[in-house]
Formats: C-alpha cells, structure tokens, sequence
C-alpha cells in the first residue's frame, strides 16, 4: 500500500508546474452557473417517522433520472425528497448504487418525466491549480456557487484519493459537483474543515463512474437496513485535522469512526497514527495491532508500529515490524531502513548499521544523510535520549460531529 499523508505545513501549490487549461474569469462565472445549476438539485432525508434527519446537495448524472449524492447524506434514511431548480418537488425513489468507503452513492426519481439533464464527467484528472467551481445548497438557501482552485490532490488509501480546494463547502453541502472551468464534473463535494481556510474535500468523479456502473437497485428503507453505519463522516474529519498536524483532535474523530466500523483496517490505522503522534504508545499499539489483524501485510502500519514498540524499547519486536514494511513494500521501505540503522547503532553494530546506510543512500538522501551523521556522532557508543525521528513525516504527494448535513 502506497499510502501517504500531505502535512498541511508542506502544502505545495503547483499551478505553474503543470499545463492546466485557462482558468475561468469572474465573467465567464454567470454562463457556468447557468449551464450547471438546473442539474444540481436539494435533497432533504427523512427518518422512518417521517421527521427529517438531514439535508444535502446532488446531481443529475448518468442515466436518466438518476441524483449523485454523498453516502453520508443518505444514511438512516427511510425516504428522501428532491427539490428541483425549477421549484418542483420529486420523491426519491430506489437506491442505485453505493460506495460507503467513498462517500458515494447515486439514487433514482419517482417519477417517469426526465427531470433534468445529466452532468458529464471530465475525462482527465484535475490538478493543482485548476480553477473549480461548486454549486451546492449550503444551508437551504438553494443553487449557491463558489470558486476556488485545486490547491491539493491528498492520497487517502491505496485506492483512495480526494481533492482539496480552496472554494468553501458549508452544511448542506455535501453532494454538490466540484466542476472545472467547462462544466464537466470533476469531483463531488464531500466535507470541510472548518479550522483551515483550504480544508475542503471533494471525491474524485472517476470513483463515482465506476461505482454508478455497478447497479443494485433497492428500496431506500430497505437500503437503510442493511446498510452499515460507515463513520465516514468522522472519518473525513479525522483526515482533515490529520492534515492540519491537529493530532488529538484527529485522534477524537478517528474513535467515533473506529466505533462504526471497528472492521475497517484504514480507520484502525489513521487511530493509531494519531494516538502515535501525541505519545498514546499504548493506545496506538492497540489501534495498529487491530489494522494488521485485518491486512497483515501492511507496510505502513507496519513501519508505524514499529516506531510505537521502538518508544517502547520494544527493540526485538520494532525490529521485526521494520524487517516486515521492508519486505511487502513494492519498492523497499526508506522510513524503515532508517530505523534499522539507528538501532544497529544503538546496539554497537556499526556494520549494520552502515549497511543500511548504504541502502538507504540509494532510497532517500536527506534520510541518509541523517542516519551517518548518528554513525559518526555515537561511534556506535550510546543510545541516547529517544525522540520521534524525522522518518516518521511521511512524505508529501501531488498527483498524482456525525450526520451535519
């Protein structure tokens, strides 16, 4: 798993590193609202009393009929209604497709009438300083539009990545389309950290096209039956305080989704990553430790851990967890071979710890240079006082409260 987390005090922007097309001008700003706002409806959610539970945003996308929304919009729903750009009021009618881990799900109208037209996605991938804009309904107040840029591409997972612009996503929000300067849909708005002035998150639209084109019709009290209470939303929020180095906060949003989903392995992870980070050993051993019960091959909790058992003087142990993130990363683990070095310095072994030296010149130079300068300073004499090295910052990537809707 390649997974990486962005620190915000690393933020790049990197318009002028990438061919971006034109952004829009504030009087182009009209003529795009006009030919996106009659596909960007309101969604209110009701509970199985007929009370409401929550509001949202969405889209017409792919077949006719057919709203794009956030999964977390939808959740505990026992019907849902859609106002229109026009005024006019449609129940929903089945859940199409969904994908929980993404935040995503599409549904369909009760109705037979087309209602409105569908939305294209954009065919490339959106980059850092691309002009967006979102039309949403942030608190009920209808078809609003915001712009900004693409000021981060973060990678969330393995699979999962999301986009970070700067045009602001309040309640009632989440669902609305993220689109680039010609009106395709380049991502669907998904949540905001309300601490940080660029924390606004968007799920890619290439997830929404592959999860829309796998369809499992089902009644919406029905979907809400089955339908696991995903966490998502505190999840999202742990991400964002995650990003803003807000560890304990992180850590907070982190249990309540862990406590949703305790079998999600990603969850489990980022808990003890924030548990790690504010010097709860403990507690991260426990978190990192129910991760790799579920993906035993992990490098990065792995690697993660590793540093938990070495704060610890768990050495034989933070030995074995590093040996192990160097062995199923797909490309050696440079983080990992650091930490070897420095305990075969710790343990006198200045061989080996000049043969990761070697390996780690090869992986990461400023890494490298770090580890020879602990060679030379100890000799291999004493451990010293331990610290959290700079290992642990994992490394910058470009590209490549529950129910608040």
């Amino acid at each position: 798993m390649n997974r990486k987390i962005l620190m915000a005090s690393a933020l790049l922007f990197l318009a002028a590193a990438f061919p971006v097309e034109a952004p829009a001008s504030q009087a182009e700003l009209p003529a795009l609202y006009r030919k996106v706002s009659g596909s960007v409806v309101d969604i209110s959610v009701y509970d199985r009393k007929g009370e409401e539970l929550a509001t949202g945003s969405g889209f017409f996308f792919g077949a006719t009929n057919e709203i794009m929304t956030n999964y977390h919009v939808m959740e505990g729903a026992g019907s849902a209604e859609v106002r229109l750009a026009d005024g006019r009021s449609v129940p929903a009618g089945v859940i199409i497709a969904d994908d929980p881990d993404r935040d995503l799900l599409v549904f369909s109208l009760d109705t037979a009438e087309s209602m409105g037209a569908s939305l294209f996605p954009s065919d490339r991938k959106c980059e850092p300083g691309e002009r967006v804009v979102v039309i949403g309904s942030p608190l009920g107040l209808g078809s609003t539009i915001s712009d900004g840029i693409v000021s981060a591409v973060r990678e969330e997972t393995d699979s999962v990545k999301m986009i970070q612009i700067t045009a602001p996503i309040s309640s009632g929000s989440s669902g609305s389309p993220v689109v680039n300067g010609t009106g395709e849909v380049v991502g669907v708005a998904t949540s905001s950290f309300d601490e940080g002035q660029n924390l606004n998150f968007a799920v890619p639209i290439e997830a929404g096209v592959k999860m829309a084109s796998i369809k499992n019709p089902m009644k919406i009290s029905d979907w809400s039956r089955e339908a696991k209470n995903s966490g998502i939303l505190s999840y999202q929020t742990g991400l964002g305080y995650l990003w803003a180095e807000e560890y304990e906060k992180a850590a907070s949003f982190f249990e309540k989704a862990v406590k949703a989903d305790p079998t999600d392995a990603e969850k489990q992870y980022y808990l003890g990553y924030s548990y790690f980070s504010v010097e709860n050993y403990d507690g991260a051993a426990e978190a990192l430790k129910a991760s790799l019960a579920m993906k035993p091959d992990d490098p990065e909790a792995l690697y993660t851990i590793g540093e938990v058992y070495y704060m610890q003087d768990e050495i034989e142990k933070a030995l074995n967890s590093f040996r192990l993130a160097i062995k199923y990363s797909p490309q050696d683990h440079a983080g990992a071979r650091f930490f070897l070095g420095v305990i075969y310095n710790e343990q006198k072994d200045r061989e080996g710890a000049m043969s990761e030296y070697r390996k780690l010149k090869k992986l990461d130079s400023d890494l490298a240079a770090d580890l020879l300068k602990q060679i030379r300073e100890t000799s291999g004499s004493g451990t010293g006082t331990k610290k959290k090295p700079a290992a642990r910052l994992i490394k910058f990537v470009t590209t490549d409260s529950e129910k608040e809707d």
